[in-house]
């Protein structure tokens, strides 16, 4: 089969994409904002209403992609990890959509990912070889260390939506981000000094589309790999974000996602200054694309 569909149900974020092996390209892809570990922090379970988006979700893209009759691969995240009713939530989904979603632990995430994003680096002619990389979800933060063949990788329990519905006051919120990285912090003492970082989750390609001056409903993934941002950009770009009428803001970022860039934006500039940079190299391709490629290339995942 030269074509497949990666399902990435994330702590925000319904991503799809249907890819073609031979091309390595996207033939069409779907994005929805679902808010998967709302609530989470407190009631360790996946909402109703949560779960509700989630089903209108796939009914969407189940008219756009025949799951029936191309290679179907579904992987799910943070969200799921943690909560208690994942098993209700993820048969719900089977039985409606036939959509097996598998529960992949933070080192496949994070391999996955990387496949993704080494893929785009190869494709925009940027090495691949030496960097950091920096995945901020809904519900976790994964960073990967890449020098030649020596690797090293993290998962964090810092997560846009998680961190944010937990902490729900900017003092709260600061104080929790500044203890976690800490954590950050002690773990990558150890790791090597690498001339670039790439950052890939919605806060830092929703930036970079911003900063092309493209709306949401106009998202180009394509013009978002490669965009660097520095920490001043990030600021500046926020700032003119939250200055806007809420509606106003909403066509430019998506709908959903207002209430979180704020968060996104302190965690992504932060996470920068801890780890030593200025500037993130963004990257649109992640999990998903990972997810394909590693079907094309008949590595195992199930």
């Amino acid at each position: 089969m030269s074509e497949v569909i990666a399902c990435d149900l994330g702590s925000n974020t319904l991503r799809i994409v249907q890819w073609n092996c031979s091309t390595f390209t996207r033939v069409k892809e779907f994005e929805k904002i679902v808010r998967t570990a709302e609530g989470l922090h407190r009631t360790g379970i996946i909402s109703n209403d949560s779960i509700a988006r989630i089903l209108k979700a796939l009914e969407e893209a189940s008219l756009k992609f025949d799951f029936k009759n191309i290679p179907t691969i579904s992987v799910t995240t943070e969200a799921m990890r943690r909560a208690r009713n994942r098993t209700l939530v993820l048969g719900t989904i089977k039985s409606r959509y036939g959509l097996n979603f598998r529960i992949i632990d933070p080192k496949e995430e994070a391999f996955l990912t990387r496949l993704g994003v080494e893929s785009a680096l190869e494709m925009n002619r940027i090495d691949a070889s030496r960097y950091y990389l920096f995945d901020l979800g809904g519900g976790s933060m994964e960073i990967t260390c890449k020098e030649g063949a020596n690797l090293f990788c993290r998962s964090f329990p810092i997560g846009v939506v998680t961190l944010a519905g937990a902490n729900p006051n900017l003092e709260s919120f600061s104080s929790a981000l500044t203890k976690e990285l800490l954590k950050v912090q002690r773990v990558i003492n150890t790791w090597p000094s690498l001339p670039l970082l790439i950052g890939v989750g919605g806060t830092a390609t929703t930036l970079a589309s911003f900063s092309k001056g493209n709306m949401y409903d106009k998202y180009d993934a394509k013009a978002v790999t490669g965009t660097v941002l520095s920490k001043e950009d990030c600021k500046k770009f926020i700032s003119e974000l939250l200055a806007m009428p809420f509606e106003l803001r909403e066509q430019w970022i998506g709908v959903g996602r207002s209430n979180l860039m704020n968060a996104g934006v302190k965690i992504l500039t932060e996470t920068m200054s801890v780890l030593g940079f200025d500037k993130i190299t963004v990257v649109d391709d992640g999990l998903r694309e990972g997810t394909a490629i590693a079907f094309c290339n008949n590595l195992p995942v199930k």
